[in-house]
């Protein structure tokens, strides 16, 4: 019996500690939450703050003096008032209507327009097992003097860890423009980190824009609706950033961001905020102060009861139907298979391996003495990328990488010129033709079996579709445009300035 009664006393001990941990919340009316349910909220005993006691029928703002903290007990409140007051106002319409679009970007939008990532002036790291190989071989000769080696055989990774640490980040690194895309995404109403596992994308980059959604519903290249993804065509046309927009920069980074005198003139055009603390909590923050209910929030701070989330989904189905908008259909596509075409072309894009090959080629002609060991296989294969650094040695690479990394800048400047330029020509009538085109492709993929194309026809028609997204050239793409739609036995006998689509 003692027995028994110590082990009971322990439970009742520990359940007593758990529970300390926790508040029991009953939901009343002035919460609009189900007021038949008890909500758990648990209280972080480790970052737990003051309360502040705040009351508005009105819609408040959080930020303050263009901030917005979110770890202020002030900021908490007012926050819960707003979500409060847009949850009894929802309820009351029985409907939803306010959209906004969102998206996260290492890459600042140039003049306040999403265009193609690939043409733009920004280039990325091209990771690779050559650049392994270089940097290792570099840590290998630094640590040469304090490191010895046994019967030839090099430091072991852990032993080179400190020695890798201290080499400069873009040491060795070949820089190539950004991969290839079709499409841009956003999220609407709804923070990317708070899509968790559906996007596999990192969030907390240089830039958050909130938009207005008009733009992207009324462009024509609108693929889907969805809260967590949200995307369209780009490769035709930019998507114009609205004067409405907001830019919403972690305080610290703005330190930084803002020493580039360009982004620095362009982010005068519109409203920025910073935040300190957490980066969704932020956007909630403030899309609750622009007069937007959240699609997701924060379930240990504040709870959607079953009727807040069925009328908040069922009115962005409504919202994609009337604006004639797919919605949300997956991007993933495998060969006509699990989601939207556009996925599939984008995987046939080979701009990455031509940019490989355009490497080799530089490296060849600067070392043609090495022509037999230099080949793409070295961005992939171990023994051969040992070989190139072996026998023309590190420092020649270094500067031979340094010297390609400014062209290709120098060049993708050019070409971003040249492109935008070349936009220009997009008449309104080519714009039409574009957007009625990728019409009549989203019908093949809606049911490819109706159109009985023989395997000759197929692939003929998908290098026609590959052409028409892949290129950079408005004359190409519309040369492209013509045969699909000629496939389809379209003829719409328009001539379109210099272009004849006969």
């Amino acid at each position: 019996m003692f027995i028994y009664y110590n082990f009971f006393s322990d439970v009742i001990m520990k359940l007593f500690e758990i529970l300390k941990n926790y508040t029991l919340v009953k939901n009343d009316k002035n919460n609009q939450i189900d007021n038949t349910e008890i909500q758990v909220q648990f209280d972080d005993v480790s970052k737990k703050q003051e309360e502040v006691l705040f009351e508005s029928h009105d819609i408040v703002p959080i930020a303050e003096d263009g901030i917005i903290d979110t770890n202020s007990a002030l900021a908490r409140a007012k926050y819960k008032s707003n979500l409060i007051n847009l949850v009894n106002r929802l309820k009351k319409q029985g409907n939803y209507n306010k959209y906004k679009i969102i998206r996260n970007d290492d890459f600042f939008p140039y003049n306040w327009e999403w265009t193609l990532s690939s043409i733009g002036p920004e280039l990325e790291k091209c990771p690779s097992t050559f650049t392994y190989s270089l940097r290792r071989s570099i840590a290998i000769k630094n640590a040469s003097s304090q490191l010895t080696t046994h019967f030839g055989i090099a430091p072991s990774s852990e032993e080179l860890k400190p020695y890798l640490k201290e080499l400069d980040p873009d040491l060795g690194y070949i820089y190539k423009p950004l991969t290839f895309r079709s499409t841009k995404h956003f999220t609407v109403n709804t923070p990317l980190p708070y899509t968790f596992s559906y996007n596999w994308i990192s969030s907390e980059r240089n830039f958050t824009i909130i938009d207005d959604i008009d733009n992207l519903v009324n462009s024509g290249y609108a693929y889907s609706l969805g809260y967590f993804d949200t995307y369209l065509d780009i490769t035709h046309e930019p998507l114009k950033i609205s004067k409405n927009a907001i830019v919403i920069i972690a305080e610290d980074k703005y330190k930084e961001i803002i020493k580039n005198p360009i982004i620095a003139n362009e982010l005068r055009d519109r409203r920025v905020v910073l935040y300190k603390g957490d980066e969704g909590l932020a956007i909630n923050m403030l899309l609750t102060e622009l007069g937007v209910l959240p699609y997701r929030v924060e379930e240990n701070f504040f709870r959607y009861d079953s009727q807040t989330r069925e009328i908040l989904e069922d009115s962005l189905k409504k919202f994609a139907e009337k604006n004639n908008i797919d919605y949300n259909i997956g991007h993933g596509h495998i060969d006509g298979v699990g989601g939207h075409f556009s996925s599939f072309y984008d995987n046939l894009n080979n701009s990455v391996n031509d940019f490989k090959q355009l490497f080799v080629d530089f490296l060849l002609k600067k070392f043609p003495e090495y022509s037999d060991i230099i080949d793409i296989a070295l961005f992939s294969v171990d023994d051969v990328a040992k070989q190139v650094i072996d026998n023309i040695g590190s420092d020649k690479l270094l500067l031979a990488i340094s010297e390609f990394n400014e062209k290709v800048k120098k060049g993708l400047i050019a070409n971003t010129i040249e492109y935008k330029n070349d936009r220009n020509n997009i008449t309104p009538e080519i714009s039409l033709f574009f957007k009625k085109t990728i019409f009549f492709i989203k019908q093949y993929y809606s049911n490819t079996s109706s159109f009985n194309f023989s395997s000759e026809e197929t692939r003929y028609l998908q290098e026609n579709i590959k052409n028409f997204f892949h290129s950079y050239s408005v004359e190409e793409q519309l040369s492209s445009a013509v045969n699909i739609c000629k496939q389809f036995g379209i003829d719409y006998n328009v001539e379109i300035n210099q272009y004849n689509t006969k």
